[in-house]
């Protein structure tokens, strides 16, 4: 990519003002005037606006203010007593201030210094009892998806893979998103303070403080990301950090920008910019132009992490986002206050599970059909099985979106499927059941179920059951459309001891569906312990046969005496 400004999505000017108070848990109309304070563990920001719809906002008020809240916390385990004081006041000061700009609602959420913090509940305690604040202690998860869903509003996101990154003082949250669909997110402790007080120490900082420093980086990035099949081809981020490596890198080079929002640069330039830290005292970074003073003490460490994050991932270049968590919050603000397009109810199940297929570019024609035989076959097998209803759900979205891995490469397509399912927002599922789904597409094809693979290790003994029962329904019926033609129009079962004979019916030959039956009858014969047959009967079919899921019509089974399904 080259350098200059990313394309960036136009704000939404409002037509009239006016701050109607809002009603919890009703969508409202109108302008709402909405705050967000983040409390990080470098400084604490706010930004107000007029929001009037989901994700539509202009911006009012944005404040930001340098406290050190995890100043001395990795070696104390504790946050320190003047760096609480320093940062209650700046709370109550940008808290005056959203109140003075009239703002109906304030979020607040803590960060990485006050969730690691051995006292951080007694800090929460105060902002509550003293300025009747309750800050949400995220996790470096919710931190991620914050800094996405900024990344969302503000950037046009290619239909390619793209890695968003945002770097605080306290910790690093990586999300791999493939066009607008998360594939993994993931939070290190790799924050610019926390890595500035245990490796910083020299003025100017030593080659040997630097070689540690960044041999910690890479050790902890090959720990989290070694195993993951995942990549990018541009990196957008977030933070302090990156703002102000921006700000300099365009600077260096005599780029004549308004703001460094947007900014495109390359690593080449990150390097650069690198030395010229390391070669400055910190009095001398101080006065770098572009450079805040309060940030000159942790941007060598800073800088390094998107150094490294580039190295590892093998990218060139990196856009910055000049927002993050703070605008995440006001995102999600706007979709609670006036309510989302599609409501997430349990009822919507499977229009959830529809819309996240089409938004990773499945036609849905041949995943309806395979859903449609999975769920038939669930039905004709209860008494073997003995799941129910919450279980047939799994097997049939799982069904639908066994390919959506397609969306980012065909090879390993299944991995990539387990990844995107398992941070889809799939209404009317809890987030067990997302991963149960994932883990079901995921042995639709290639290697079966392994407590080597750490998505299916980690499950409970039970849990780990169903994906080999479950998923060798989805995996069986996979082959059943081998030709993505829809072939098959109905399965009959016969099941007598321990052998199970599937009779496919069609109306065309079906050399191939039995030969893609044959080679994924595997996993079944190993979770329910008996030989399956497959055979065909070719024989006129009416019309209305249907092609994709319904609701169960199937009587209950015969004890082996045979069962049309």
């Amino acid at each position: 990519m080259s350098d200059g400004v990313w394309r960036e999505t136009a704000p939404v000017e409002l037509a009239n003002g006016g701050t109607p108070q809002p009603t919890r848990g009703a969508p409202v109309t109108g302008v709402v005037r909405l705050a967000a304070i983040d409390i990080g563990t470098n400084s604490v920001r706010l930004m107000v606006v007029d929001a009037m719809a989901p994700d539509d906002y202009r911006l009012v008020d944005d404040e930001k203010v340098t406290t050190r809240l995890g100043e001395g916390l990795s070696s104390t385990g504790l946050l320190s007593e003047a760096a609480m004081q320093r940062t209650f006041e700046a709370v109550a000061r940008l808290k005056a201030i959203a109140e003075g700009r009239g703002a109906t609602r304030i979020a607040s959420v803590a960060t990485s210094a006050t969730r690691e913090a051995a006292n951080g509940a007694d800090f929460i305690a105060r902002l509550h009892n003293e300025l009747a604040l309750d800050p949400e202690v995220i996790s470096g998860q919710e931190e991620a998806e914050l800094a996405y869903l900024s990344v969302q509003h503000n950037f046009h996101l290619p239909n390619e893979r793209v890695v968003c990154l945002d770097i605080g003082g306290g910790s690093l949250e990586l999300v791999f998103t493939a066009g607008a669909v998360v594939e993994a997110a993931y939070s290190m402790p790799l924050g610019a303070v926390r890595l500035t007080e245990q490796f910083v120490h020299s003025d100017p900082v030593s080659q040997q403080e630097w070689k540690a420093l960044r041999n910690h980086i890479r050790t902890e990035l090959d720990r989290v990301l070694a195993r993951q099949e995942l990549g990018g081809t541009v990196l957008i981020g977030s933070g302090g950090t990156v703002s102000s490596l921006g700000r300099v890198i365009a600077h260096q080079r005599g780029d004549r920008i308004n703001r460094v929002h947007g900014y495109s640069t390359r690593r080449s330039y990150v390097q650069h910019a690198i030395q010229l830290f390391r070669s400055l005292s910190l009095a001398e970074r101080r006065a770098l132009e572009g450079l805040s003073p309060d940030r000159a003490d942790i941007i060598i460490a800073g800088a390094a992490v998107i150094n490294e994050v580039l190295r590892y991932l093998h990218l060139n270049s990196f856009i910055v986002n000049e927002h993050g968590i703070r605008e995440g919050l006001i995102m999600r603000m706007t979709r609670e206050v006036f309510g989302l397009p599609v409501s997430a109810t349990s009822a919507d199940w499977r229009e959830s599970a529809r819309a996240f297929s089409a938004a990773c570019g499945d036609d849905g024609v041949s995943a309806e059909h395979v859903a449609y035989l999975a769920v038939s076959l669930f039905d004709a097998l209860a008494h073997l099985h003995g799941y129910g209803e919450p279980e047939r759900r799994l097997v049939e979205v799982a069904a639908l979106l066994r390919n959506v891995g397609y969306h980012i490469s065909y090879e390993r397509h299944h991995v990539h499927s387990y990844h995107l399912i398992r941070h889809a927002k799939l209404a009317g599922f809890s987030p067990r059941e997302i991963e149960l789904i994932a883990n079901l597409a995921r042995y639709h094809r290639r290697a079966l179920p392994s407590k080597r693979h750490p998505n299916f290790a980690r499950l409970g003994r039970q849990d780990r059951e169903r994906v080999l029962r479950l998923g060798a329904l989805v995996r069986l019926v996979d082959g059943l459309d081998r030709t993505r033609r829809r072939r098959v129009r109905a399965i009959q079962t016969r099941l007598k001891k321990k052998h199970l004979r599937l009779t496919l019916v069609s109306d065309e030959p079906l050399d191939l569906e039995l030969w893609g039956g044959r080679q994924k009858k595997d996993l079944f014969e190993r979770a329910y312990g008996m030989v399956v047959t497959l055979n065909a009967q070719v024989s006129a079919v009416p019309p209305s046969e249907p092609s994709g899921p319904r609701e169960s019509d199937h009587g209950a089974p015969d004890d082996g005496r045979g069962l049309d399904a």
